[in-house]
């Protein structure tokens, strides 16, 4: 028996559910603050698929973050792990493969593993990009990507690049200084030095930091930083990430 996202949470319709989605997310994005739906709005489809960015903006998301590996034949795929074990009925890691192995596979759901270009083209040019670089050598393909896109009327502005790689990020912004870049961090740096060195548009960071020193945001602004938190599953997090000053959340559903 095939079970519907929305009869998960409860909710009878489709429409029921969007309509109770958009109404969140309209109320948080209130004030510029940016709520980024995480691998898609994987809380209820297959993570980094092209349902989950549909049933994203569907529901109100006019951001979503993906991640990027690199098969073994250079081609960029959107998918979490080195490996595709956990996401996909296949086994084998992602650079060892090449992308036609990998098209082949499919996710739980039955969805193909997209790549950034079809996944782009689909949400069009009003829909925002954050793109995780996941593995080494990610960095040039991504910018020559995103150059070419940026060369047929999209913005630069549309795409944002990130990564807890701080050496491909600084490759990345070699590349292609034109898009933003944001550091992202699983514990409470030191100090800014990193952020300044990188050039970095936003400090990513994980929520429990955050709830550990929310005076870490003030701090971060004071240095030219956006602050962005992942990953938030529940409404009363996001608010309070939004009290405490935050510019955006990446979340799972919202």
């Amino acid at each position: 028996m095939i079970v519907l996202p929305w009869t998960r949470l409860g909710f009878g319709t489709k429409e029921a559910f969007l309509m109770k989605r958009q109404q969140a997310i309209l109320s948080l994005r209130s004030n510029k603050f940016r709520v980024i739906a995480h691998r898609g709005l994987s809380g209820l489809e297959d993570e980094n698929t092209i349902p989950a960015y549909l049933l994203a903006r569907e529901s109100g998301f006019i951001e979503r973050e993906t991640d990027l590996q690199i098969t073994a034949d250079c081609y960029l795929v959107e998918m979490h792990d080195p490996k595709v074990d956990r996401t996909t009925n296949g086994h084998g890691w992602v650079k060892e493969m090449t992308f036609r192995q990998i098209r082949a596979l499919q996710t739980k759901n039955g969805h193909q593993v997209p790549t950034p270009y079809e996944s782009i083209e689909m949400l069009g040019t009003d829909f925002w990009h954050n793109f995780e670089l996941k593995s080494p050598n990610t960095a040039a393909s991504t910018a020559g990507m995103l150059k070419n896109f940026i060369g047929r009327g999209w913005s630069a502005e549309n795409f944002e690049v990130s990564s807890f790689l701080h050496a491909e990020l600084r490759d990345f912004h070699l590349y292609l200084p034109e898009v933003r870049i944001g550091a992202l961090i699983a514990h409470a740096p030191l100090n800014t030095g990193f952020a300044q060195e990188l050039d970095v548009h936003s400090i990513n960071v994980l929520m429990d930091i955050i709830d550990a020193d929310p005076g870490l945001v003030d701090e971060w602004h004071y240095g030219g930083f956006q602050v962005l938190v992942y990953a938030i599953d529940h409404y009363e997090d996001a608010l309070r990430m939004k009290e405490y000053g935050v510019d955006g959340i990446f979340s799972n559903y919202s």
